[in-house]
């Protein structure tokens, strides 16, 4: 039997930088290979690494671990490494640049230096200039290749010869790119590295520049001579894709993104497939862009994980970790039962028919989480790549609303059910009817009597599938419904639940927002088929203050003979009676001040549930419980207060969360 290695040796790393090994003379990522990742911490780490390493004057050199290629027709393919690779290149750009800055500190002090020293520094620069600028860079180009066109454009622009820090500044986007970021963390290293290395209060100022080339000549030995070192293997071509999934040496993690896209486009390309270009396209175009972080606009592994898990629970029973997923899926792949829709990694009688269908849910689930994560896009049917049908366009708004506020809850476990739903193309009225039953099961179950969150993820995993296999979805709703209520009721205490809810606090303001929100909410429409939308907010305000003895201590908290102390502070800081909705400019001016003086903004507040006077639709008798709801309804604010508040809020609450 063959061997998958070609060769596997020790090189010092000066070897691999110049294009030294294999044939080829240069390095590719390919395409199955993540991004760029190394943040600053990674960075530094290294930087010290090394630093560290030339200080301690051993005889042995540093060594950076494993490398391993693939002996790609045109050039090595860099199948685990290409972080450590990448980062080497970009070390030594930051020396060139350090160099280059130290040409221009002679330029200024040159007056200072007779012609001779100033000659003997300029030809130290000039050499080492030339040096390292043979090991970042070919004759002909760079040593090493994207397939990721951001990676490529910056990495081309970092490696150009009339790079300069200047250039950094002015870069546009480009200054934002971790590969940029890469060089100026190095940067700033070496500067921090020059002033406590190279200063001498008695130097001449050749002394200290030469100081200076000499720890730069340091690095840049250490780089280009022996100093550093690691193991190549060079690997077959065509057996990345079973080797690829056991790397984790050193570098970053290897994500299941990264491997079920591998997978996918690695059997694409096969001739019972043939359809590798449209598929890269998907993964790179589509899916990947749907796990964008909404507030940095960045791909984010952890959001990209969530998206494959929810995929596959949402096909098969059984909530899963990331361990179990890559065994599942590649056995599902190679040996799956044609019938569930695997074993398409040979040739067989359903084969592309199941590639189809495991790449297009996918492709489905991607679109369905990008709305989960940005469900504002829901109530804008153009924003979206595939529609959600519906009667009347207040559907999708109202839909849309109500994924926004359950989001506050950060309650993910859900997300395969509306996977499912919309991988089996259900409209925004069923859509709406899911996401509102999935909040019953959080406040009822999970906030109000405290179920295990473990053991309802499994049920709802469950759920999932039963939705992506159902025949009649109205029908599987209606089961699903009753088997809901049935597990409520099912549950300790399950008819005490306006009394249980009543006691409940809130540690999270993200939570606390939600019902907050949620309460609003059905204030407003309760009696008003004309009901005003909820102004955002990002404040939720704590009536009785989180630091309360300057104004608050005296309070008579109970009764005549019980005030506010700790123990009490405690106990209601956190209650859902004492948090009300703000705008954060009065949160802001509120600060810690007694009631009477909050008391005077909330007479002025947007918010039913502070101001009551807002409530005027309602039949009078119906206006005054729901007043009890509002803050400013009340004269004082004690225990006495926050419990009546709340106990209207658990009434409500059986009106809201209601199947």
């Amino acid at each position: 039997m063959r061997s998958n290695i070609i060769t596997s040796r020790e090189h010092f790393i000066k070897q691999v930088l110049q294009g030294h090994v294999g044939q080829h003379g240069s390095y590719s990522v390919p395409i199955y290979q993540r991004p760029f990742t190394w943040e600053k911490d990674k960075v530094e780490a290294l930087f010290y690494d090394f630093s560290n390493h030339l200080k301690s004057g051993s005889d042995f050199s540093y060594y950076l671990g494993n490398l391993v290629f693939v002996n790609g027709p045109n050039s090595l393919e860099i199948l685990d490494g290409q972080q450590r690779l990448t980062t080497l290149y970009l070390f030594i750009v930051a020396l060139e640049l350090s160099v280059k800055s130290i040409e221009s500190e002679l330029n200024d002090e040159s007056r200072l230096l007779t012609t001779d020293l100033k000659s003997r520094l300029e030809l130290q620069i000039t050499e080492l200039k030339d040096v390292l600028d043979k090991h970042c860079r070919r004759e002909d180009g760079r040593f090493i290749n994207f397939h990721y066109e951001e990676d490529e454009e910056v990495f081309k622009f970092c490696l150009s010869r009339n790079f300069s820090i200047e250039r950094i500044s002015t870069s546009g986007r480009k200054k934002h790119h971790l590969i940029t970021k890469c060089i100026v963390t190095f940067i700033s290293c070496i500067d921090t590295y020059l002033r406590e290395n190279a200063t001498d209060a008695d130097a001449t100022v050749y002394d200290y520049l030469q100081n200076k080339l000499n720890i730069i000549n340091n690095f840049s030995s250490f780089i280009r001579e022996q100093g550093a070192e690691v193991t190549i293997t060079v690997i077959h071509e065509g057996l990345e894709f079973s080797i690829f999934e056991t790397l984790n040496n050193r570098g970053e993690e290897l994500n299941i993104y990264d491997l079920t896209r591998n997978i996918m486009i690695n059997i694409s390309g096969k001739p019972h497939i043939n359809n590798r270009a449209q598929v890269e396209k998907d993964f790179d175009k589509t899916i990947r862009k749907n796990c964008f972080d909404v507030r940095t606009n960045r791909y984010k592994v952890s959001l990209a994980k969530s998206l494959i898990l929810g995929n596959w629970n949402m096909r098969f029973k059984g909530k899963i970790t990331v361990g179990a997923y890559m065994k599942l899926f590649t056995y599902f792949v190679n040996k799956g039962d044609v019938e569930l829709g695997g074993g398409f990694g040979k040739r067989g009688p359903k084969s592309k028919e199941n590639f189809e269908e495991t790449h297009e849910t996918l492709k489905t689930s991607s679109i369905a989480f990008r709305e989960l994560l940005q469900p504002s896009k829901i109530a804008q049917p153009n924003e979206l790549d595939l529609n959600i049908s519906f009667d009347r366009p207040s559907e999708l708004t109202t839909l849309s609303e109500r994924i926004k506020r359950f989001s506050d809850t950060n309650f993910k476990q859900f997300y395969p059910v509306y996977f499912a739903l919309r991988n089996k193309n259900a409209n925004a009225k069923l859509l709406d009817k899911y996401i509102h039953m999935m909040e019953v099961i959080y406040v009822k179950m999970i906030f109000t009597y405290e179920s295990s969150p473990s053991s309802i993820e499994n049920y709802i995993s469950d759920m999932s599938t039963e939705i992506f296999h159902s025949q009649n979805l109205d029908e599987t709703y209606l089961e699903h419904k009753e088997q809901v209520i049935e597990k409520i009721e099912a549950l300790p205490g399950s008819d005490d639940f306006e009394e249980i809810f009543s006691k409940r606090s809130s540690l999270k303001n993200n939570v606390s927002r939600y019902f907050l929100k949620k309460f609003e909410h059905h204030l407003f429409n309760v009696g008003s088929s004309n009901s005003p939308n909820i102004q955002e907010t990002n404040e939720v305000e704590h009536i009785l203050p989180k630091k309360y003895t300057t104004h608050w201590k005296d309070v008579i908290f109970i009764d005549q003979d019980t005030k506010l102390d700790d123990a009490l502070h405690d106990k209601y800081i956190n209650r859902l009676g004492n948090l009300t909705l703000l705008d954060k400019r009065t949160n802001i001016e509120n600060g810690n001040a007694s009631y009477e003086i909050k008391k005077r903004k909330y007479d002025r507040d947007k918010y039913s549930i502070t101001n009551y006077r807002l409530i005027t639709h309602l039949p009078e008798k119906e206006e005054y419980h729901h007043k009890n709801i509002s803050v400013n309804h009340y004269d004082s604010w004690n225990a006495v207060s926050i419990e009546k508040r709340q106990k209207m809020m658990a009434r409500i609450a059986t009106e809201i969360w209601n199947l």
